[in-house]
């Protein structure tokens, strides 16, 4: 059976791929018979669109039920923004439209945004959102204790709320052989202590 890839019409012989590199063009020799593919995401969207398209994935419910259906009417929600989230705005409306067709009141809804752990980054939250400051303990609680019985202490608005709904980018790591932190509400919205404990950490053990 012939590969539907073996179509005339989707096969470009290429037999040297040049990459820019600091120290000059990179040329890359294909061997005879190598498979060479491009793979792209989706066009981006911006402004309605954004949200429209948001909007569609909260509400497809592929690993479980959409996101209405997790809250009901005079649940407090917090929004966690873990790090720097692409077009944050667009993100945020579709999160609290579709929290409202759940019955929950706009003022029922707190955004709180976290820098990154790398804290020489820059960071513009969104107008709307409230910038969780990990040097102030009081803006924190306590949320459980570790295997050693360290007490381990979250945002405060986390805490107390009673949904949490964690928007964070994906990344890869190869020092933590797979997922990153980043974009992970812990140690995002950690004290200022257990971050820089993690970071240490990860630093003197890797993995």
């Amino acid at each position: 059976m012939e590969h539907p890839l073996a179509l005339p019409s989707l096969i470009t012989l290429v037999s040297t791929i040049t990459l820019a590199s600091a120290s000059g063009p990179l040329d890359l020799v294909i061997r005879d018979g190598t498979l060479v593919t491009e793979c792209r995401g989706p066009a981006g969207v911006v402004d309605q669109a954004a949200v429209d398209l948001v909007a569609r994935a909260l509400s497809a419910g592929g690993h479980g039920p959409p996101l209405a259906a997790h809250v009901v009417p005079g649940d407090r929600v917090a929004i966690a923004l873990a790090g720097e989230i692409p077009q944050s705005a667009a993100v945020l409306d579709a999160l609290c439209d579709r929290l409202a067709a759940g019955g929950v009141a706009r003022g029922d809804m707190t955004v709180l945004q976290a820098a990154p752990l790398d804290l020489a980054r820059r960071m513009a939250p969104p107008p709307s959102a409230t910038t969780f400051d990990p040097a102030v303990e009081s803006a924190t609680s306590y949320l459980a204790a570790d295997a050693a019985g360290r007490p381990l202490c979250l945002a405060r608005g986390l805490v107390d709320a009673d949904v949490v709904v964690a928007v964070g980018g994906f990344g890869w790591d190869a020092a933590l052989a797979g997922r990153s932190l980043e974009g992970e509400v812990w140690p995002a919205f950690a004290r200022s202590a257990d971050r820089d404990a993690l970071v240490a950490d990860i630093a003197r053990h890797g993995r």
